[in-house]
C-alpha cells in the first residue's frame, strides 16, 4: 500500500509525501527496489544529491537490471559536472535498456562535451531515429551536425526511392532535380519513413 501511495504523491509532484510513503514501505520491506527508486528521486528532486544516491544505488544492488537507477544516477552526476561518471552510468542505463532515447541523447552530449564528436553525433543520431518527433534532440542533432560540417546541413532524397542524404553526397547528386525533395531537417525524412544513407551518414 504504501509503495502505490509513493508513486500517487511522485505522480502529483509531493516529493515530500512520496519520500515519507517509500521510507515506510522500506521498514516494512527492505527488498522493495521501486521504494528505493521513489526515495532516490524524491531526494533528487528536492535537490538532496547524497542521499539520492546512497538510495539509488541500494536500489542496485537489490535489481541491478532496473535502468532507471542509472538512468538518475546520471542525472546527478550531470548535475555536479561530473562528465565522466556520467558516461559510466548512462552506459550502464543503456546497457540495460538499448532504446532509452534520454540516456542516448545525454551520452551524446558528453561525448560532445568530452572531445568526442563522432562518438556524441551518432548517439545523437540514434537517439533522433527512434523519435524523430523529439524536437529537442533535433535541434542538438542539427546544431552538432552543423558544427561538424562546417556549414549550414540540409538534406535531400528522392521521391521514388527511401534514402536521404546530404546534399554533397555522391547519391544525392544522382538524383534528377524533378524528383528531388528536400529537408531542412533529418527527422524530416525519418517521420516519412525514409532511412540515412549509408554512404554519407546525415
Amino acid at each position: 500500500a504504501n509503495l502505490a501511495q509513493a508513486a500517487r504523491a511522485a505522480a502529483g509532484g509531493n516529493r515530500s509525501l512520496a519520500l515519507k510513503y517509500a521510507r515506510d514501505a522500506v521498514a516494512r520491506d527492505p527488498s522493495l527496489a521501486d521504494a528505493f527508486y521513489f526515495i532516490g528521486e524524491s531526494y533528487r528532486a528536492l535537490g538532496e544529491d547524497g542521499p539520492a544516491e546512497e538510495a539509488l544505488r541500494a536500489m542496485i544492488r537489490i535489481n541491478p537490471a532496473d535502468y532507471r537507477p542509472y538512468l538518475s544516477l546520471a542525472r546527478i552526476c550531470l548535475k555536479q559536472k561530473r562528465l565522466a561518471d556520467a558516461a559510466v552510468e548512462l552506459r550502464s542505463c543503456l546497457y540495460r535498456q538499448p532504446e532509452e532515447i534520454e540516456a542516448l541523447a545525454l551520452l551524446g552530449d558528453v561525448y560532445l562535451a568530452l572531445g568526442f564528436p563522432e562518438f556524441g553525433l551518432e548517439l545523437l543520431k540514434a537517439a533522433n531515429a527512434i523519435d524523430p518527433y523529439d524536437e529537442a534532440i533535433d535541434a542538438r542533432l542539427e546544431k552538432q551536425a552543423a558544427a561538424k560540417e562546417k556549414r549550414s546541413i540540409s538534406y535531400v532524397a528522392s521521391r521514388q526511392g527511401k534514402t536521404f542524404h546530404y546534399p554533397w553526397c555522391a547519391h544525392a547528386r544522382k538524383i534528377s532535380e524533378a524528383n528531388l525533395v528536400r529537408a531542412a531537417t533529418r527527422s524530416e525524412f525519418l517521420k516519412k519513413k525514409y532511412l540515412p544513407c549509408s554512404l554519407c551518414s546525415p
